[in-house]
């Protein structure tokens, strides 16, 4: 579960800003609490008018993830930093996370990871274990400068006390690790000289980063829809179920298969053959392929090629099966298919953290408010749901609790983004959130004077 996180200098932000999901002292809306040591929130809604950097910090945290993902930095920061500040050229651009993942007892461990990156360089990069009745203890530190180059610490209780060690440690120093390389990317190299515990940890660590946080921007396609609804089905029994439920009109997601050779046909020899190729040297032997009918699955079954690919089945006036391309549906019927993982990943305990940007997008208002109110009122999820919108009707206390509602809007002076959580302004268990913000209560809205001065003439001059 996502604690913190943190960045600075990273497109509109020019200090350092911080989401923290740690519950404040409110009563209202235990369920919303993953009990540990850190009451840790199940949700969180991030508000502001347009350009205010909400999208940003989802991209900061899509950055970070990926970097971690990939093991380095695959290019260089500058052209991310926060430019409306001269002195931030030069200065580091900071990512840090705080989380807390299953430990090797039925309980969860807290940890932080950060980097600071110049350029494509790590300066710095930092793992720790932060209990929060204990002193935070290293698991590892590295550190770049241009005069001593890369230094490596382990912590103590992590690293096995051997020559081997020792050497591996020099040699990751000298040139095993390079500047743009994370050193949490180097689990394989790692692992036989780590004791068990700092192994796994690692191992854990990276894959909370990785996999576990999940980014949905506008225009996300949920890709592995294909291969799940084909290998599982549970997953296919419950994604239908909530189809169903949306009454979009879809009675269930079917997969349909073809060999290469049918749905292919219209393509030249030159263009199948670089789909082959393709498929040749992909290790797991399957390849997704945009079309123009859609996203197709292409896999080797036996000795034969295979195209797979999911129909969305309506009933006809009769009660007679008709299926459609996904193509063919709606955007918002097609934005609630790919928000199905996010459905079945909270509600059967994947351990997720969803991060939506604008979660209102082509979907009505009443089914929106619905998914969201079920998701939160919901006392057996397993994950966690942070979502960026304008929709005031989501702004109710009946569905957040004050600390799960922050705000985003820009400094007039400096242009930074600033977040700040409702919970700041100690808000009335009866107050009506919602009109308090479209009046201006807690700020973060569009400044519309001008706008509304404006005068039109009549026609262009020339």
């Amino acid at each position: 579960m996502l604690v913190r996180f943190v960045t600075s200098n990273f497109l509109s932000f020019n200090e350092e800003v911080e989401l923290n999901m740690i519950a404040a002292s409110f009563k209202s809306h235990r369920q919303h609490l993953y009990d540990s040591k850190v009451k840790v929130l199940k949700g969180g809604a991030i508000y502001g008018p347009n350009g205010s950097g909400k999208s940003n910090l989802v991209k900061a945290i899509e950055f970070f993830k990926n970097m971690v993902a990939a093991g380095e930095l695959t290019k260089s920061i500058n052209d991310y930093k926060f430019k409306l500040n001269a002195d931030n050229r030069d200065k580091p651009t900071l990512f840090e996370f705080e989380f807390l993942i299953d430990g090797f007892f039925p309980v969860k461990q807290m940890y932080v990871y950060g980097v600071e990156i110049n350029g494509r360089t790590i300066l710095a990069e930092w793992l720790y274990n932060t209990q929060p009745d204990k002193k935070p203890q290293m698991i590892f530190e590295r550190k770049w400068n241009q005069e001593n180059g890369i230094h490596v610490q382990f912590g103590k209780g992590y690293k096995k006390e051997s020559k081997k060690f020792t050497l591996l440690v020099e040699l990751l120093e000298e040139n095993l690790l390079r500047p743009h390389e994370l050193l949490l990317g180097k689990l394989d190299i790692l692992k036989d000289v780590l004791e068990k515990i700092g192994a796994v940890t690692l191992k854990k660590v990276w894959e909370y980063i990785a996999k576990k946080i999940v980014v949905i921007h506008p225009s996300t396609k949920f890709h592995q829809l294909i291969p799940l609804i084909s290998t599982n089905e549970k997953f296919k029994e419950e994604i239908n179920k909530f189809l169903k439920a949306f009454q979009v009109g879809i009675q269930e997601l079917r997969v349909e298969k073809s060999t290469f050779e049918q749905y292919f046909r219209d393509y030249s020899s030159f263009e199948r053959q670089k789909i082959i190729d393709r498929l040749e040297n992909t290790p797991n032997g399957k390849i997704l392929e945009n079309t123009p009918n859609g996203e197709v699955l292409i896999e080797r079954e036996d000795e034969r090629i295979v195209v797979k690919w999911v129909m969305a089945i309506h009933k006809d006036n009769k009660g007679k099966k008709v299926p459609f391309l996904l193509t063919s549906e709606s955007d918002g019927t097609r934005r609630l298919i790919d928000f199905l993982p996010l459905m079945v990943g909270l509600f059967y305990r994947t351990k997720t953290t969803f991060i939506i940007d604008e979660i209102d997008l082509s979907i009505h208002l009443k089914l929106l408010y619905t998914i969201v109110k079920k998701i939160m009122e919901e006392q057996h999820t397993g994950g966690q749901l942070i979502f960026t919108t304008h929709e005031s009707q989501l702004l109710d206390m009946d569905i957040f609790r004050p600390d799960e509602i922050w705000f985003m809007e820009k400094d007039v002076q400096s242009g930074s983004s600033q977040l700040y959580s409702l919970s700041e302004f100690k808000p009335r268990t009866d107050l009506n959130i919602r009109k308090g913000y479209l009046n201006g209560r807690f700020g973060a809205i569009p400044f519309t004077k001008e706008l509304e001065e404006i005068t039109i003439n009549n026609g262009i001059q020339k």
